[in-house]
Order: structure tokens, then C-alpha cells, then sequence
């Protein structure tokens, strides 16, 4: 008896993981977006402070972007590689320049925005869906 019960608690246990990871997966895609959305917010307020010619590019970038680690946790590399793109450069040319790239990688990361914003709500129900399913499989399997 106690044998069956420690194996039915391991199999809930391991049910109760896989669900957990799949809502897990769901709300890292929130969190990304999350993310983009205040990375663009971060460009449109350092465009318009270079537009105004508002002192040093590193401290616009610090006043205009907060804490960038936070930010970069949850992009993907694609993502990752897009904003390294966009400081690479960044301070190597006039301010009119750096205004015009700053519309540019605007307009990328709004559409990176957009094209995110029609598929999350489907991409987050699979994850759910995969995370039960695949915990409803592997606790038939062991069963």
C-alpha cells in the first residue's frame, strides 16, 4: 500500500512539473514582449533626447534605458543580437545620424513587437497544452 502511494504521488509530482514548466515557457513569451516594449519605449525617449541635443550619449543611455541586464534577461538571441546591432555603432557619428538609426531600429523592433503580439496568445496555449500532455504521457509511461 505505502508503495503504490509514494507512486502515485510521483506521478502527480511529476504531472504537476511538467504543467509547471509549460506555464513557465508561456509566461517567459509575456515577458519578452514585456521586454521589447520597453526597449522601443528606450529608443523613442533616446531619440527624442538627441533630437534635443540633451548631453552625453552614454548618460542618455543610462537615463533612457534603466537597467539594461534586467532588460536582455528575457530576449531571445535574435533579440540579443538586434540591440547589440544597435550600440555597436552607437556614439561613432553625429547626432543626426544616431536619430535617424534610433527611427530605424524603431520601426524593427515594432514590428518584432507586432508579429509577436498576433502569435502569443496561440504559442502560449501549446506550451500549456505541450506541458500537461507531456507530463499525462510520461506519467502513463511509468505507470
Amino acid at each position: 500500500m505505502p508503495r503504490l502511494l509514494f507512486k502515485l504521488l510521483g506521478l502527480a509530482f511529476l504531472l504537476l512539473c511538467c504543467t509547471a514548466f509549460g506555464f513557465l515557457k508561456a509566461n517567459a513569451l509575456k515577458y519578452r514582449i514585456e521586454a521589447l516594449q520597453k526597449i522601443k519605449n528606450g529608443l523613442l525617449t533616446l531619440k527624442e533626447r538627441l533630437r534635443l541635443q540633451c548631453g552625453d550619449k552614454s548618460e542618455l543611455i543610462r537615463a533612457c534605458f534603466g537597467d539594461i541586464n534586467k532588460l536582455l534577461q528575457s530576449l531571445t538571441r535574435e533579440d540579443k543580437a538586434l540591440w547589440d546591432e544597435f550600440f555597436m555603432q552607437f556614439g561613432c557619428s553625429d547626432t543626426k545620424s544616431e536619430y535617424e538609426r534610433c527611427i530605424a531600429f524603431i520601426t524593427l523592433f515594432d514590428n518584432k513587437i507586432g508579429n509577436l503580439s498576433g502569435q502569443i496568445s496561440e504559442q502560449q496555449k501549446l506550451y500549456k497544452s505541450l506541458g500537461f500532455f507531456g507530463g499525462l504521457f510520461l506519467c502513463i509511461f511509468f505507470m
